[in-house]
This record gives C-alpha cells, structure tokens and sequence, in this order.
C-alpha cells in the first residue's frame, strides 16, 4: 500500500479495513469464515501502518495447498463485489466512529495513555514524518468525511489499492513434522564441529564461565535497589470527586442523574444499570443467555444483522 506518512490514506486503509473485516458481517471476514476449505481466519489481518509502506494482510489457517487458488480468487471475486457498488454509508459511519472513539479514548488497559500515544506515533517519527498528523486525525477525518459525499470514493479506493496494485505477494505455509529433529540434528552437528577445534584452554574457560554463571544465577537479587512506595507517600486526606445530582424523566419516572465533570479528550461516557427481577437471575439458564447475548441473533435479527 502506499506511504504511511500519507495521514488522508492511512486512515482511508483503516476504514477499508473496518468496511472488510469489522465483524462476521463484514464481506470478506464472512468469506473466510464460511469458506468451507479452511478451519478459520488467519492471526494477521488487516492494515499495518507501522512501516515505511503499509500492508494489507488477508488469511486463513488449517486449510491445504490445494486450495491457494481458490482462496486467491475468491478473496478477490470479494474486493470486486464490494467495489462494484457503494458502500452502506450506515457501515462506513459505524467505522469512522470506531476510529474516532480509539484515537480519543484515554483506557488505562494495558500501558498509561501517554505511552500508547508515544507508540502510535513512533513510526511515523521514525520515518521522518510529523507524529502529531497520527495523534489529531480531526483534520484528517474531516477531509475523508468530504470526500465520502461521493458514494462511489471508497470503491474506487479499494479498486486502486487492493484490486488493481500488483504489488502483493500469495504465501502458503506448510508444517513440517520432521522439522524439530532436524533442527536437533543441525545443532548436534554444529556443536561437534566447534568442539573439534576447542583447545584444552578453550575448554577450560567454557567450564569456568559455566561455573560463574551458576554462581551468579544462586545468589539472591539485592531488593534494596527496586524503588518502593512508602506510607509517606500516601495522601492522608482521601480526595472524593463531587458530582451534580440532576433529575431525568426515564419512562415516565424522575431518574436521579449524577454528572461528573472530567478530562475525557471530548467523549461523553454514561453508564446505564438496569435491574434484572429476581426470577431470570436464579433461572439456570441465566448464566448461559449472558454469554450468548450479543454472540447470536436476537428477536427480529439474524446473527449477521446483530454483528453490524
């Protein structure tokens, strides 16, 4: 794909992606998943805009090589469908949002939110182009957000960068299960040659390195040098934020309404508890309809319609 330094495109390729892959109702993750000829989708999908040029990555796993044409011209008898017509601008909404609540997202999963942001724009700056383009897709949103008053834009895009670039490679990896022992046997070869050509001196300084490497792996770590946090360092007062108590009218009944001012980088977060009667929660069956909730179709809806 082209330049990752090109913001417009890199966020056009990750609305590509959404449109192809979100979810089982998206084209060409539904393809693959009921294709019929392998077990499931591939570990790497999608766009990675973490290089010079980015990549669009597109598999399956437990199939057989037979197959690889089959794969090849059904994933692109896919492309084609899609960019014959105009994408549902309903999807493409749904996707941008998605973009957008992640680039502004402050989550504490994983790694402080500094950091992530660090690392998303580590490429770019790598690279030579201007990180903050990654971090303030505003700008960028708005002109994509233009450009899709053409219906068509986005087929066209999809025409030109997956179905018309010949720059793209078909890979089929197959599992070797001679593979571990020739490896042993590779490396039991490789150690006889070096201890060939090992002089009694040789010799001896392996053992003794041996020797201080045991030595230095038995002796306890020295905890004293890790930093530590004190009950000094613990406020005494405990600060509790102050919310506003406000008053909706929810069918038909006043609702109290707590609001609680904070910098959430322009998302407004609500959180909404509904009371479940007594007679579902004891039902054995209660557990059961938790995990399939949202996994399967529901009332007037098939799984496909759910998913989207």
């Amino acid at each position: 794909l082209p330049q990752a330094s090109d913001i417009k495109i890199r966020l056009v390729m990750r609305l590509v992606e959404g449109i192809l892959l979100e979810d089982s109702a998206s084209p060409l993750r539904h393809y693959l998943e009921t294709c019929g000829y392998a077990q499931s989708t591939g570990p790497i999908m999608g766009v990675d805009d973490s290089n010079y040029e980015m990549t669009f990555y597109c598999g399956v796993q437990g199939s057989n090589p037979e197959h690889a044409e089959e794969f090849k011209n059904g994933v692109f008898k896919v492309l084609e469908d899609v960019a014959s017509k105009p994408v549902d601008s309903q999807m493409v909404d749904a996707i941008l949002h998605q973009i957008e609540l992640h680039q502004r997202e402050i989550n504490g999963d994983g790694m402080p939110y500094g950091l992530s942001l660090i690392l998303n724009g580590l490429s770019s700056a790598i690279h030579h182009s201007d990180p903050v383009d990654v971090w303030d897709v505003d700008t960028a949103i708005a002109n994509v957000k233009e450009e899709l008053k053409d219906p068509m834009w986005l087929s066209n895009l999809i025409k030109e960068h997956l179905i018309d670039n010949p720059h793209r490679v078909q890979m089929t990896l197959v599992p070797d299960a001679t593979k571990s022992a020739k490896e042993a046997e590779e490396e039991k070869a490789r150690l006889a040659e070096i201890g060939a050509k090992l002089t009694e001196a040789d010799k001896a300084e392996i053992i003794a390195q041996t020797e201080a490497l045991k030595i230095r792996q038995d002796t306890p770590d020295d905890l004293n040098l890790l930093p530590k946090v004190g009950l000094e360092d613990v406020p005494a007062q405990m600060h509790i934020v102050q919310g506003q108590l406000r008053e909706i009218i929810s069918n038909r009944l006043d609702t109290p309404l707590n609001l609680y001012h904070a910098g959430t980088n322009g998302i407004y977060y609500n959180q909404v508890l509904i009371q479940i009667p007594d007679e579902i929660i004891k039902s054995p069956y209660f557990n059961l309809m938790s995990i399939l909730m949202g996994e399967v179709g529901a009332g007037e809806y098939g799984y496909l319609e759910l998913q989207q």
